[in-house]
């Protein structure tokens, strides 16, 4: 084609419609015309990019061959970029699609639909649609919401969103997810006093009943509802209020009104009395019993006071015998006998285990025959006491003038003990009362202990020392007559010796009384040998001053036979010995005297003689052994 179509023809307007009112050119054919060039853009497409931009360039196309001569028939339009599709099975028709590719590779798609898996690996993205609240509810839809930076999913008429961990929670939220705290739920809707609730697919806000309805619930897979009490339709009318458990009472003698009251039944059976509420009996059968299924026991437990109100209060066994009678009337309680004859009457005996106070008693009434009364006479400061009917008459605990029962003194491995007992103190004016014995320690500085810093071998004197106000205490001391007191006490008395040699040395103290006999554990033993004359023991460290007596073993033999009789001699502190003779001897080669006890005048030099007088010639040996005393405490 050598003419060439004007530029302005390309391009997006129709083409008008010629009618027969044009003038010199046939409308016929320039319809015909129109026609044509409408099939040419069609088939090259309206402004075409690339070099050939005008018609006649198509053309020339069209001239030299660029129609085809394939056997596949397209569509009579089409989408610029769209991807084609097959029209049917028959492989030789084609048509358009709402895919399209891009010059830069871009696939633009409604949806994706597949069957197996996308892979994205790489640096390739899914770029999904985003905006701000996306509003698609599409079933497997997806978005990307803009405003809460939160990925939504349609669920086919609703959304589901996606939150990421340690996102921060809001709302009615605090914390961070997956576990955020509930702070305020905020509920659509939501009334004062609705409930919320777990219905078959979700949570469910109940709006509130009516006043007095309760909540009443329908088990498993059932919803709750409120329910009106049902009032049944008696003839007996309620109070318009009541105690929760308390006993109803008839209000009246109607019988069809009943009314509140004050006592109380709890679920465990314990029945309570509030106010001044209590039980009464009607006649004298009336009873409260405990069940035998729960021990027969009938526990009252009060945080007040119990008040028993009436003549009497009788406590009985089971067989109604008298335990415990109160005569209200009398005032007199009764512990084994049902009439009391005094304030407190027992039959039986009464311990007790701390103190009896008695108060000062006036009352002139003598005991009964047979029977003695003790009391107090404030005016006088002494007990008094009635016996058999007689006269009240002052009962003195005092104890004579140099009394001592029992307190006998034991002295063995590093202490020394003093037994229980009393006695009376070195003066004779205060009573001295050891009820449970008392422990000294030789190595201890005072009380209890020595009353001298150093502690020196030798004979002890044991003392029971006491403080006015009647503390206890046990003393040893070198002095029998003055030790040193410690700093409180200011009475005492003398009870007993013992020897400290190095140590405690063992001696036991028998007797009651003032007069006792001491006992060592030990034989202490003096020898004197090739004697011509005479020879001395002595025994002050082993005897104390106030030795009344001594018990000993005499053992003598001759060495050497005198020439003429000799006549021996026993003598105690430079007196003769009354209580064994003097003998003699002649050829005699021993002679022995166990366990002999001598007599002695207490205070001497406690020294044991034996002298020879008479005779010549010969010597002999003298043995002495001592093994205890007796002494006047």
């Amino acid at each position: 084609m050598a003419s060439i179509y004007p530029t302005a023809i390309d391009g997006n307007a129709q083409l008008p419609i010629a009618v027969d009112k044009v003038t010199n050119i046939n409308a016929v054919l320039v319809n015909d015309l129109r026609s044509a060039i409408i099939n040419i853009e069609t088939t090259l497409g309206i402004n075409p990019q690339g070099d050939e931009t005008t018609v006649a360039d198509r053309l020339d196309i069209l001239e030299s061959g660029g129609g085809g001569t394939g056997d596949v028939e397209g569509p009579a339009s089409s989408t610029d970029n769209a991807l084609v599709r097959f029209d049917g099975i028959t492989g030789k028709l084609i048509k358009d699609s709402s895919v399209t590719l891009s010059d830069l590779g871009e696939l633009s798609l409604v949806s994706i639909i597949a069957t197996g898996d996308i892979d994205l690996s790489g640096s390739t993205s899914l770029i999904i649609p985003q905006g701000a609240s996306p509003s698609s509810t599409d079933e497997g839809s997806l978005a990307w919401d803009t405003d809460n930076d939160i990925l939504v999913m349609g669920t086919g008429g609703a959304q589901i969103s996606f939150i990421s961990d340690n996102t921060a929670a809001g709302g009615d939220l605090s914390g961070t997810f997956p576990n955020p705290t509930v702070t305020d739920l905020t509920i659509a809707s939501e009334v004062h006093g609705s409930i919320l609730y777990r219905g078959s697919s979700g949570w469910v806000q109940l709006s509130p009943g009516s006043s007095g309805q309760y909540l009443k619930t329908n088990g498993v897979s059932a919803d709750p509802q409120w329910e009106t009490v049902s009032v049944a339709s008696g003839d007996v009318v309620g109070p318009s209020s009541a105690t929760d458990n308390a006993i109803a009472r008839f209000d009246s003698t109607t019988g069809k009104l009943i009314k509140n009251s004050s006592v109380v039944v709890d679920d465990s059976g314990n029945v309570q009395f509030i106010n001044d509420s209590g039980i009464e009996f009607g006649n004298s059968t009336s009873s409260i019993k405990g069940s035998s299924a729960g021990g027969g026991d009938i526990n009252i437990v009060s945080v007040d006071d119990i008040i028993v109100k009436g003549d009497d209060l009788i406590i009985q066994d089971s067989s109604a015998s008298t335990y415990v009678t109160f005569d209200g009337s009398t005032q007199r309680l009764g512990i084994g006998t049902s009439t009391p004859a005094e304030a407190l009457d027992v039959v039986g005996n009464i311990e007790v285990s701390q103190i009896i106070e008695l108060g000062d008693g006036q009352a002139s009434a003598v005991s009964a025959v047979g029977k003695g009364r003790v009391r107090y006479n404030n005016a006088t400061q002494k007990f008094q006491v009635s016996e058999n009917g007689n006269a009240y008459i002052d009962w003195s605990q005092s104890l004579p003038q140099g009394y001592i029962n029992a307190c006998n003194v034991f002295a063995s491995g590093t202490t020394v003990s003093i037994t229980a007992g009393a006695c009376k103190d070195s003066t004779n004016t205060v009573d001295l009362v050891i009820p449970s014995g008392l422990t000294i320690t030789p190595s201890v500085f005072g009380a209890n202990g020595r009353d001298a810093v150093s502690l020196v071998n030798g004979q002890y004197a044991v003392f029971i020392i006491a403080t006015a106000g009647g503390t206890m205490a046990g003393l040893i001391s070198t002095s029998d007559t003055s030790p040193t007191l410690p700093s409180g006490y200011v009475y005492k008395r003398m009870v007993g010796h013992f020897l400290y040699n190095s140590g405690v040395q063992t001696s036991y103290q028998v007797g009651y009384g003032r007069d006792r006999t001491t006992r060592y554990g030990v034989l202490y033993s003096q020898t004197s040998s090739a004697i011509s004359g005479g020879a001395t023991h002595g025994w002050s460290g082993y005897i104390p001053f106030n030795a009344n007596q001594v018990s000993m073993n005499i053992d003598f033999f001759a060495n050497a036979a005198p020439a003429s009789t000799v006549t021996l001699q026993f003598q105690f502190d430079n007196s003769v010995w009354t209580g064994f003779p003097a003998f003699l001897t002649n050829n005699c080669l021993s002679r022995s005297f166990p366990s002999c006890t001598i007599d002695i005048t207490p205070g001497g030099g406690r020294n044991f003689y034996i002298s020879r007088v008479g005779g010549s010639g010969g010597t002999f040996t003298f043995i002495t052994h001592m093994y205890g005393y007796r002494e006047s405490v």
